[in-house]
């Protein structure tokens, strides 16, 4: 049996990365692996009474590599060292568990790097960098771009890009509505609706918007929706614990981000047959294929999208077939997620991927 620790220096609350990490309690076989999550920050009630999850109870009010490091080698001093030490959310804690490892004399301690955002966006905000993090023996990496960051500052290092596990739909029957289009996701400015919609006033075509989702910009999207005169082509239902039964209408999930760590809603949606029109956020364009399961577009390019919209509807440019749509993201189904990262701990070897 692996002892795998997965080291977070904040708490965990509602969110994407939390959800993967309780997947991991859940799928892990915990005969091959046993899994401890251990939060530098008070917050565990989201692992949902994992047994073996600890935090420090602390609140602290800053970054500090000096609490981090303390709070981990307190941890070990009192449960023990780790086969393999997974630091996830910040490069800093990459950086404050290798120090760990050092101080104690944890020679045979390996330490994986696991980043779910742009590495450069913690830079920004003085969480340090890719350049910290190259004393990691490997890196758990959830797209392309942050593979080639690390690369960029390691070109020895040590790579296996992952992704994130999904748990992929069926696919939808029933009629399509060959002019609707599906949103899913948080209504904020970073994921641009202003651009699905100035696309869809100025596409030829009378294309009707569904949005499935809700958000801090809402009242501001009803604004544009209605100064765009669409009042009677956009609904919005507002956020849905299970979005794809109310989009089984519709062939067509629509994106026009500014930024994706892992674009989930987009696999979900592949999952169940439908194509994808996106921008070329971080992810997407790690299996979006134009004409095999969808279509990119450049990022603000709203008459670039009306474009496509155009073709679409005109029949110059093809709808994608969904069986093709599914089985490109078969590779991020929950099964072969976790029988590869199973067979990842259990290698403990130095393998780019």
């Amino acid at each position: 049996m692996i002892k795998v620790d997965i080291a977070s220096p904040v708490g965990g609350a509602a969110g994407g990365i939390e959800n993967v990490i309780l997947s991991w309690t859940r799928k892990l076989d915990p005969c091959i692996i046993n899994l401890r999550v251990f939060h530098c920050h008070k917050g565990t009630d989201y692992l949902q009474g994992y047994e073996k999850a600890y935090s420090t109870g602390k609140d602290f009010q800053k970054a500090d590599i000096n609490e981090l490091t303390e709070a981990y080698s307190a941890f070990i001093k009192e449960n023990g060292a780790p086969d393999i030490c997974v630091a996830t959310n910040w490069p800093m804690m990459v950086k404050a568990c290798d120090i760990v490892r050092r101080d104690m004399g944890l020679a045979s301690m390996k330490l994986y790097s696991w980043i779910h955002n742009r590495i450069s966006a913690y830079e920004e905000e003085g969480l340090l960098g890719a350049a910290d993090m190259v004393c990691a023996d490997a890196h758990l990496t959830i797209n392309r771009r942050m593979s080639a960051d690390i690369k960029a500052a390691d070109p020895s290092a040590t790579i296996y890009e992952i992704g994130n596990p999904v748990a992929l739909r069926g696919r939808t029957g029933g009629s399509k509505d060959p002019l609707l289009l599906t949103y899913v996701g948080r209504l904020s400015y970073i994921k641009r609706t202003d651009i699905i919609l100035e696309a869809m006033y100025r596409a030829k075509a009378q294309w009707r918007l569904r949005i499935i989702g809700d958000g801090e910009i809402r009242t501001e999207v009803e604004g544009w929706i209605k100064l765009l005169s669409l009042s009677d082509r956009v609904e919005i239902l507002g956020w849905q614990q299970d979005p794809w039964q109310y989009c089984q209408d519709s062939d067509i999930l629509v994106m026009a981000s500014e930024h994706e760590g892992f674009p989930l809603s987009a696999i979900e949606a592949s999952s169940t047959g439908k194509m994808v029109i996106s921008t070329p956020v971080d992810g997407i364009s790690d299996y979006i294929e134009n004409e095999k399961n969808g279509y990119i577009y450049p990022f603000e390019d709203a008459a670039f999208l009306a474009d496509i919209l155009n073709g679409i509807s005109e029949g110059s440019i093809k709808r994608c077939d969904p069986d093709e749509c599914r089985r490109s993201v078969e590779r991020f189904s929950e099964d072969n997620y976790f029988k590869r990262l199973t067979g990842i701990f259990l290698s403990l070897e130095r393998t780019v991927q």
